[in-house]
């Protein structure tokens, strides 16, 4: 009998950890009162799942289509197998590394590699019933927290040099969203970012959740995890890229974690890398696929959620 499977792609730094953390804490409830068994990165960790989408995730070395076609048919067969043991109807999986990896520079855009991701997803689930949902996050905002996460992981780039590298015209949510819509059509989802900011961390959660699955989470029984993953300082940046290059490789994890601890975005402010003229300039190339994102994808969402659209629009275009 086929199941019902969720998938949760990411992107990067939208709300992801939020979203896991909180699926981590709950599993058991999601299970008893929900039928619904979540799936995070921790339980696949060894699976051809994980291997597959880091594998077409290296754009730098691109797979032949025998690999491909291999990769997607091991990833199903042992999905399929995962998700029969599971005695649950509802399978919840989210992992952002669906989509790629958060070093835009090496794509020259954002996850330029899209129309790969989505027809595995297709194959892979082809044997249940799939949805996806994508939350998206306005491209300045985006550009920069993908920056800050690169720090966080060690490189040591500037940012001219990381974003001089994406091409302004290769940054539209709307193509992504295009290509899982061609695939999944109704069944897929998106969920903007920014509603967080107009609903609260609780009820953009209960919205993610009725967006990607149509259930309604009941919050009140959650152990609510409000926040999470908080990011770099431009200090924190700063003595990152100083210090870190001469870091041996045996003390260079336990650096990193001291410099987050001591120069993160929580105690000292949000770090900020575009000018206002930049910004604008983003927007504006952008104008046309955020006004089809807004109308075409973002309508779903804003109904379930009861998100004050204007609102959603104003962080928009």
């Amino acid at each position: 009998m086929k199941k019902k499977v969720y998938v949760h792609v990411g992107a990067h730094k939208s709300a992801s950890t939020l979203i896991q953390q909180n699926m981590r804490e709950n599993r058991a409830l999601f299970r008893e009162k929900y039928n619904v068994d979540c799936l995070l990165v921790e339980d696949i960790a060894d699976t051809p799942f994980i291997s597959h989408f880091r594998a077409i995730a290296n754009t730098e070395k691109e797979l032949s289509e025998r690999k491909f076609f291999e990769g997607i048919e091991r990833t199903r067969k042992c999905m399929d197998e995962i998700i029969d043991l599971s005695p649950c109807e509802n399978i919840l999986i989210s992992w952002e590394g669906v989509l790629g990896h958060s070093a835009l520079d090496r794509y020259q855009g954002i996850y330029t590699h899209v129309d790969a991701v989505s027809e595995s997803l297709k194959a892979i689930f082809r044997n249940q019933n799939c949805r996806v949902a994508l939350v998206v996050r306005k491209q300045d905002s985006f550009i920069e927290s993908c920056y800050l996460q690169q720090i966080k992981e060690g490189r040591t780039l500037s940012f001219q040099e990381f974003v001089e590298r994406v091409d302004i015209h290769k940054i539209s949510w709307c193509e992504i969203a295009d290509a899982f819509y061609s695939d999944f059509g109704e069944d897929f989802g998106v969920v903007p970012f920014e509603s967080i900011n107009i609903l609260g961390a609780k009820l953009f959660l209960k919205s993610f959740f009725i967006s990607l699955m149509g259930k309604e989470i009941d919050m009140e029984e959650l152990v609510l995890i409000e926040s999470a993953n908080s990011g770099l300082s431009a200090r924190g940046v700063d003595i990152s890229r100083e210090i870190l290059p001469h870091i041996s490789e045996k003390n260079l994890r336990a650096m990193k974690k001291l410099i987050f601890a001591e120069f993160n975005s929580s105690k000292l402010g949000k770090a900020s890398f575009f000018d206002g003229f930049t910004r604008a300039l983003i927007k504006k190339a952008n104008a046309d696929g955020n006004n089809e994102l807004c109308s075409r994808y973002f309508s779903k969402f804003v109904s379930s959620s009861g998100v004050d659209f204007d609102a959603l629009k104003g962080y928009w275009l």
